[in-house]
């Protein structure tokens, strides 16, 4: 017969104190289990913490790149909106499953492509370091964007990569067909003002037809928003045509700006008197001056922004005659007469070539003395 040895506990619980050992095992699971959800519960807060703590920072990012692009410091911007992206990439689990920051990475992407494009715009050489130095970290972005984006934004970015292929034609690359982008950017939205002015671009830059390119500009130019960024290419594709017929169209552009109040800048004011410099030394006013323009629009023109207030003497004097040179053109010659005697009176002893420019002028509008022919 087996026997407890005394003093040994006892293999198996009295009826009694089993009821006791269910009882704690069952606060030790509830314990556990409230242990758990406050875990959990943690978690969850953290997470959420996590996120919004990101959605601050991306949304601090964006506001800090747009400050640093509206003073300028486009590559700065660039880099922040980088280092923004690689955060919102970077995403806890949390985010990951539900999401929550696709909203945010898209409105960094979307600010990205906008400041690719802006910087494309913008985009001039320093010190011969070739365009595709940073267009070659712009195009993917937009190419990204074109795919994924719809309408004017997706032809926004379309026209974008053309222009960002131009520049790199002028590195010397090979392969690339900028009028293929502008074509499809058209396509895509037939209004769309950046693929008609860096298409009008295209078309002056390798002498193509000029009534093709006004097309595009005048197109390009009848948006208000965009108006005075497409403005900067068309000057300067009818700039760098080179031609009396493009300097007229320039002069008629610079024309518009000025009526509808658009910007002009210094360097915009310079050149329009450097043109109409250039007409007075010359003797002649070029015909396509003037089947752009009709002889008393230009003499609004050049009396509104060719003698600058503060300008100097012989500045002044040259726009004067300018003026007289059109008011002839107008018919009006007593006018003229008048305004070449001013001209004449006012120009100093160095200023030979206008000085003999005057005489011959009024020698010619003059009228003859009593029983003398001219």
């Amino acid at each position: 017969m087996n026997r407890t040895p005394a003093g040994a506990p006892s293999s198996t619980a009295t009826p009694a104190a089993r009821p006791r050992v269910e009882t704690i095992l069952k606060w030790i699971a509830a314990i556990a289990a409230i242990l758990s959800l406050i875990a959990g519960a943690f978690q969850v807060t953290r997470l959420f913490s996590d996120v919004n703590e990101r959605k601050r920072f991306i949304n601090e990012s964006v506001e800090v790149a747009r400050q640093q692009g509206a003073g300028g410091n486009i590559a700065a911007a660039w880099s922040t909106l980088d280092a923004a992206l690689k955060g919102a990439d970077e995403g806890g689990q949390f985010a990951k499953i539900t999401g929550q920051l696709s909203d945010e990475r898209q409105h960094l992407r979307i600010a990205q492509e906008e400041l690719a494009m802006r910087w494309l715009r913008d985009m001039r050489t320093t010190g011969g370091r070739p365009f595709s130095e940073v267009v070659d970290k712009l195009l993917p972005v937009l190419e990204r964007g074109a795919a994924a984006a719809n309408g004017q934004a997706k032809a926004d970015r379309l026209a974008h990569v053309g222009w960002g292929y131009f520049l790199k034609l002028r590195d010397d690359a090979t392969g690339l067909n900028p009028e293929s982008q502008y074509r499809t950017a058209l396509e895509v939205d037939p209004d769309n003002p950046y693929g008609h002015a860096f298409w009008g671009h295209w078309i002056l830059w390798n002498g193509g037809t000029f009534d093709v390119a006004l097309a595009h500009f005048e197109a390009a130019a009848r948006p208000a928003a965009t108006r005075a960024e497409v403005r900067t290419f068309q000057l300067a594709a009818l700039r760098n045509a080179s031609s009396a017929r493009a300097t007229a169209q320039w002069l008629l552009v610079v024309d518009q700006m000025r009526q509808g109040g658009e910007n002009l800048s210094p360097a915009i004011i310079n050149d329009v008197y450097q043109n109409y410099r250039r007409v007075v030394i010359e003797g002649a006013l070029p015909p396509e001056f003037l089947a752009a323009m009709p002889a008393d629009a230009q003499i609004e023109l050049v009396t509104g922004l060719c003698p600058q207030p503060g300008a100097e003497a012989e500045r002044a004097n040259l726009c004067k005659a300018a003026v007289a040179m059109l008011r002839e053109a107008a018919g009006d010659k007593e006018q003229a007469l008048a305004q070449w005697l001013e001209v004449r009176a006012a120009a100093d002893v160095n200023e030979v070539t206008l000085r003999n420019r005057a005489d011959a002028v009024i020698r010619q509008l003059q009228p003859a003395p009593p029983g003398k022919a001219r």
